[in-house]
């Protein structure tokens, strides 16, 4: 049974094990999100970041979800 289209992340194509929200309200994989921060590149949707500090809210809902799938 295929995850539901929510749950894998598009770039990599694997699960979110710990799924964070970025402004401007995208879920993105942290892990990736952080390797794009430490190399000042970001996927498409976020390029619109702050030059400030990277403010990751941790997916809650998403993470649960996975993990009770």
């Amino acid at each position: 049974m295929d995850p539901p289209v929510e749950f894998p992340y598009p770039i990599s194509g694997t699960l979110m094990a710990d799924p964070v929200i970025v402004p401007p309200g995208r879920t993105i994989k942290r892990t990736c999100i952080q390797a794009c921060d430490a190399l000042a590149f970001y996927p498409p949707g976020v390029a619109d970041l702050p030059s400030s500090p990277l403010v990751l809210i941790p997916n809650i809902a998403l993470r649960s979800a996975i993990l009770n799938w």
